[in-house]
């Protein structure tokens, strides 16, 4: 959006301006992609990975499925086969490993698929992700932005849920890589998370309008996952995804 402020008004004009310059705002707010997925797939991968490529396809190719919240994690315990992954996080690696505590792993891997919390494995295909659906007695998020910040609209009341914000970049980045497992190759790699928040206890007595973050960040899409308390099974989820 662009407005030239150059020139100086007053009274009547100013006022008219003003009111203008809201409008614009508020139509630039609601060029967004507000949603609901049916499922959430959760990756956690690494660029030093040699068996991780296979799986990035995967994800690329659901993330296109408008029903499929796709997420890439870019793990750091590869880091040493000498390949530092550009998109890896010590928060994505302790985020998989609270996956690990709930299925009781004996020890991380990659690639990992997480459907909905609530099962893991390698080789999921496509088919077999479109088939793991959330729970349809969903809570029935929303986001919106606002000129307050991000807003949650939670109309449902239906108990407590540990509830995480992911920030990401929506859609495919490339990564030339030039050293470790997956030297010489270019990799493809689809919404790229940048940072996970744990907003904390979401309970039926917050229904009604959350505010979970003041401000966007410019290229960035969000996901806000509604977690059970006990199983870590995901069970609502919703996402914003600005309009390019």
């Amino acid at each position: 959006m662009g407005v030239n402020l150059k020139r100086s008004y007053t009274g009547p004009m100013k006022k008219l301006v003003l009111i203008s310059l809201a409008s614009m705002m508020a139509s630039d707010l609601a060029l967004a992609k507000s949603s609901q997925p049916e499922r959430v797939v959760e990756l956690f991968t690494s660029q030093g990975c040699s068996s991780c490529p296979p799986a990035n396809a995967t994800l690329t190719k659901v993330s296109e499925d408008p029903g499929t919240l796709a997420l890439s994690y870019g793990v750091t315990y590869w880091d040493y086969l000498g390949w530092k992954d550009t998109f890896a996080d010590p928060k994505f690696t302790d985020r998989q490993r609270s996956y690990g505590r709930v299925f009781e792993m004996g020890n991380l891997y990659t690639p990992q698929i997480v459907l909905n919390g609530a099962s893991h494995g390698a080789r999921y295909s496509a088919r077999d992700i479109g088939t793991m659906d959330l729970p349809e007695n969903q809570i029935g998020i929303e986001l919106e932005l606002t000129e307050t910040g991000l807003v949650a609209h939670c109309p449902n009341e239906a108990g407590a849920f540990k509830a995480v914000l992911v920030e990401f970049v929506s859609g495919p980045q490339t990564v030339p890589v030039k050293a470790g497992e997956n030297r010489g190759r270019t990799l493809l790699i689809s919404n790229v998370v940048t940072d996970v928040v744990d907003l904390g206890l979401w309970s039926s007595s917050q229904a009604g309008q959350w505010n979970i973050l003041d401000a966007i960040k410019s290229g960035k899409s969000y996901a806000l996952l509604m977690h059970d308390l006990e199983t870590g099974q995901i069970k609502a989820a919703a996402s914003y995804i600005p309009e390019n």
